[in-house]
C-alpha cells in the first residue's frame, strides 16, 4: 500500500539562534564602539572581505603619504614637480622598502615623511603578517551535518536522529556532542521565557570520529520531545541546537562545530537512506552523495507509518528486525576504533622492544634505558610513522658511537614488528 502524499509543512519564521555566523537577532540598547573587538572582527570576516580591506588600507596609506610628498614640490629628487603619479609611486617604494635609486628624499620635510612612512610600514607589515598567520593557524572543524533530522522507530521507540560527518581525511579524538531543545515556555505565573532543555543521547561520545556518526535521542516519557509534533514545536518556537567538539589530531587542539534544526527541518516518520555499501571486491564504501537523502519509514506490514511519532511505542509491538544502516554504521565505527586500538598496541609494543634493543647497544641501564624506551614510543605517537622511529634510532646509535648498518636496524625493526603482531594476536 503506497504512502499518502505528505502535507506541506509550515516553515518557521522566527530567527534561528543556533545558526553559523552572527545571531539572526537584532540587538538594541547595547553600546558597542565602532572599533571594539577589532581583532575579533578581523578574524571572523571572510577571506574576501579581509583581503579587500587590506588592499584598501594599503592604497589609503599610500595615497595619504603621496599627497604629503606632492605638497612639497622638489622635496623628492628625481620626481617631477607637482606630479602626483611620481609622488604616489615614491610612497609605494618607501612603504615597501624598495630602493630603485631613481627617486630619493631631498628636502627636510621629505626626509621626515620617509621616516614616518618607514615606521608605519614596519607596523603595518607586522600587523598584517600576524593577522594572516592567526587566520591560517586557527584550528577549525570541517564537520558536515545532515540538512534534516528525522524521527523514526528504533527498537520499538520513536527516536530522533541526525547525521554528522568528518569531511577531513583525519580523525577527531574524543568527540562529544550535546543537544539542547530551545523553546518558549510560559510559567504558572504567566511569565514567558525562552529556556533550554538537555536531550540525553544514546551515545554522546566517540573515541575516534573519522567518518560518519548517527546521533540519536530516544523520545520516551522522560524526553522533552515526548508528545510533541510539528505543530506544537512551531507554536513553542522550538529549535534543536547541537554542538560537537573534540581534539583534532592534526592541530592537537580543541575544535567545535555547531548546527541547529527548526521544526520544518525535522521529518517525522522518515529515516536516512543507507550510505554504507560494499563494492565488488568486498570493500566497505561510504556514499556521501546520499548523506542528506531520506526515505519513508516502513512498518512491519510493509506500509508507511502515519501520525505523530512521539506518542510512545507502537501498540503493534517493537520491530524484531534491526538491520538498518544505523546498526551497521555503528558496527563499522566500532570495528574501525577496534582496529585503531590494535594498531596502537602493536606499534607501542614494537617500539618498546626496539628501545630495549637499541638501548642495550648504547649501554643504557635502569632509568636511562626505560626513559629511552618511552622516548621512542612518544616519537611514534607524535610523528605517527615508522620512519621517525627508524631515523631516531639511527641518530642515537651514531651519537653513542655504535657502528651498525642502517639495513640491520630496519631488519631488526621488522622482526620486532612481526613479534609484536603475534603477541597482540594480529594476523
Amino acid at each position: 500500500m503506497g504512502a499518502e502524499a505528505p502535507k506541506e509543512r509550515k516553515k518557521a519564521t522566527y530567527p534561528r539562534i543556533g545558526a553559523k555566523g552572527r545571531l539572526q537577532i537584532e540587538v538594541v540598547g547595547l553600546d558597542r564602539p565602532r572599533f571594539q573587538d577589532l581583532y575579533h572582527r578581523l578574524l571572523e570576516m571572510s577571506w574576501r572581505r579581509f583581503l579587500l580591506l587590506w588592499v584598501a588600507i594599503y592604497l589609503v596609506v599610500n595615497l595619504g603619504f603621496a599627497t604629503l610628498y606632492w605638497l612639497d614640490p622638489g622635496g623628492v629628487a628625481g620626481a617631477r614637480p607637482w606630479s602626483f603619479q611620481d609622488a604616489f609611486f615614491f610612497s609605494v617604494q618607501t612603504l615597501g622598502t624598495i630602493g630603485y635609486g631613481a627617486m630619493a628624499p631631498h628636502s627636510t620635510l621629505a626626509n621626515l615623511l620617509v621616516t614616518a612612512e618607514a615606521f608605519f610600514s614596519l607596523a603595518l607589515t607586522a600587523v598584517g603578517t600576524g593577522m594572516i598567520f592567526a587566520r591560517i593557524s586557527r584550528p577549525t572543524a570541517r564537520v558536515m551535518f545532515s540538512r534534516s533530522a528525522v524521527v523514526t522507530m528504533r527498537n520499538g521507540l520513536p527516536t530522533l536522529m541526525f547525521r554528522a560527518a568528518n569531511t577531513r581525511a583525519n580523525q577527531i579524538l574524543e568527540a562529544q556532542v550535546t543537544v539542547n531543545l530551545a523553546r518558549t515556555t510560559t510559567t504558572l505565573e504567566g511569565v514567558t521565557y525562552r529556556g533550554f532543555l538537555s536531550l540525553q543521547m544514546v551515545r554522546d561520545r566517540s573515541p575516534l570520529f573519522a567518518l560518519t556518526w548517527t546521533i540519536m535521542h530516544v523520545i520516551d516519557e522522560t524526553s522533552p520531545l515526548y508528545g510533541s509534533d510539528h505543530e506544537s514545536l512551531l507554536a513553542e518556537q522550538a529549535e534543536l541546537i547541537m554542538v560537537l567538539s573534540g581534539t583534532d589530531e592534526t592541530f592537537a587542539q580543541r575544535i567545535h562545530a555547531r548546527h541547529s534544526y527548526l521544526p520544518h527541518e525535522i521529518h517525522w516518520n522518515r529515516s536516512f537512506v543507507d550510505i554504507l555499501t560494499m563494492d565488488e571486491n568486498g570493500r566497505r564504501m561510504i556514499d556521501y552523495g546520499r548523506f542528506h537523502d531520506l526515505a519513508p519509514l516502513e512498518t512491519e506490514r510493509g506500509q508507511f507509518a502515519s501520525g505523530p511519532a512521539c506518542q510512545g511505542p507502537s501498540t503493534n509491538g517493537p520491530t524484531e528486525k534491526m538491520t538498518t544502516f544505523d546498526d551497521r554504521e555503528h558496527a563499522f565505527e566500532a570495528h574501525f576504533a577496534f582496529e585503531q586500538e590494535l594498531d596502537f598496541r602493536v606499534h607501542a609494543k614494537r617500539d618498546r622492544m626496539v628501545g630495549l634493543w637499541a638501548g642495550g647497544l648504547m649501554g643504557l641501564k635502569d632509568v636511562e634505558l626505560e626513559s629511552y624506551v618511552l622516548s621512542l614510543v612518544r616519537a611514534d605517537l607524535r610523528e605517527g610513522g615508522d620512519h621517525e622511529v627508524y631515523e631516531k634510532v639511527l641518530s642515537d646509535l651514531a651519537d653513542k658511537g655504535v657502528d651498525i648498518m642502517p639495513q640491520a636496524v630496519r631488519e631488526q625493526m621488522d622482526q620486532f614488528l612481526a613479534k609484536a603482531r603475534a603477541d597482540v594476536g594480529v594476523d
